[in-house]
């Protein structure tokens, strides 16, 4: 029982923490990274990336 409380607090805890990060994040990205080319250089290079590494990839 203890260890299934410890677990569900170390869950709650980090969860928590990913929310307040994410949530700074998005304020700090907000406004400045959306008005310019640089969101969309970005994705075309994650989308070439991800291409790649299925094209090069071995079964």
């Amino acid at each position: 029982m203890f260890l299934g409380l410890l677990y569900v607090g170390l869950a709650l805890v980090t969860d928590s923490v990913y929310v307040l990060l994410a949530s700074r994040l998005r304020r700090l990205f907000t406004g400045r990274l959306t008005a310019g080319r640089l969101p969309q250089v970005a994705s075309g290079v994650v989308y070439i990336r991800l291409g790649l590494s299925t094209a090069l990839s071995r079964r």
